[in-house]
């Protein structure tokens, strides 16, 4: 078992439910703890985010045959999960958010839909956190690559949502403050300028 400390941006408590129940009896089918754990936390809206988590598989399935190298982590590229995917996503949650009967469900399902607004900033995270250093010990301070620009509303509300929520990290061994620098330094964003 490996996971970030605390809540992550990817689907943190469906995986914590199924590794947890794996932990107790590894012979249990985590395909069926999955759909458990959806039916019970999100109830009505349960469809769309299983949707999404198929969609999601099916997407890194067919763009990782030929990438052996690629493995449970890496950069959205890697597992083609492109404009496309993510512009599918934002449906799915937008439909599970329209299904949710009642409050708490439906901040269950904003919590969730943190992964996608994840998805959707992670070339500005990646471009914020590779290219650090102009090679003389500067900061690089040149803006995003303008095609990244619109992205810049997903970056605010994937941070307002991590926040109302909780989370903690942007993945394994990186915190979310840091993450909020990469992604800062990617639109070139002044430390006082709002995101």
């Amino acid at each position: 078992m490996q996971s970030p400390d605390g809540l992550a941006t990817e689907l943190s408590d469906l995986k914590n439910y199924v590794t947890s129940k794996l932990l107790w009896n590894p012979n249990l089918s985590a395909e069926k703890l999955r759909d458990e754990f959806l039916d019970l936390h999100y109830g009505p809206a349960a469809g769309p985010i299983r949707d999404y988590i198929n969609l999601l598989h099916d997407t890194a399935r067919i763009n990782t045959k030929s990438k052996p190298w690629v493995s449970f982590c890496g950069w959205r590229e890697n597992f083609g999960l492109d404009d496309e995917f993510v512009q599918a996503g934002m449906k799915l949650f937008e439909q599970a958010l329209r299904l949710a009967d009642n409050e708490v469900v439906r901040n269950r399902v904003e919590k969730a839909s943190i992964c996608i607004y994840s998805a959707a900033i992670d070339d500005a995270y990646r471009w914020g956190h590779t290219v650090l250093h102009d090679g003389k010990g500067e900061y690089d301070t040149r803006p995003i690559d303008p095609s990244l620009a619109p992205t810049r509303p997903y970056a605010r509300k994937f941070f307002e949502l991590c926040e109302k929520y909780g989370v903690t990290h942007w993945n394994l061994g990186q915190d979310i403050n840091s993450a909020r620098g990469y992604i800062r330094r990617a639109y070139g964003l002044k430390e006082d300028e709002p995101l």
